[in-house]
């Protein structure tokens, strides 16, 4: 376990527990505008609470039908989008969580700065 927290700020909520281990993971997508240009999203990974099993990540991980379609559905919309990719996932202990709504160019948003104590990081290279 590292010895200093560090402080993850994301843009999505993520209200987990002090003391609860979670999994960050970590993807790419294609951002470009005029050709393929993939790059990290460091600001919404895929949070798993390893101690409750639930997920926190942001729609676009997701296929389309899991952002189109609310009520019953088939289990296909927790399929990841095939145009993402995995970069690198690590582990650590919640030291803090604070979870903060803010207006960004006139918009709502939220905030989540999550403290973690590292454990280990993997990357999918």
């Amino acid at each position: 376990m590292g010895t200093e927290p560090v402080v993850y700020v994301f843009h999505h909520a993520a209200p987990i527990p002090v003391g609860h281990r979670v999994e960050l993971q970590f993807f790419e997508r294609d951002t470009g505008f005029f050709s393929v240009e993939y790059s990290e999203q460091l600001d919404m990974p895929l949070i798993r609470d390893l101690d409750t099993g639930i997920e926190y990540a942001p729609e676009w991980l997701f296929k389309r039908e899991a952002r189109d379609h609310l009520g019953p559905s088939s289990p296909r919309v927790l399929d990841m989008s095939p145009s993402v990719r995995p970069t690198r996932a690590l582990t650590g202990t919640v030291v803090a969580c604070r979870v903060v709504t803010g207006l960004v160019a006139a918009d709502w948003t939220v905030f989540t700065y999550l403290t973690l104590h590292e454990e280990e990081t993997r990357i999918y290279r």
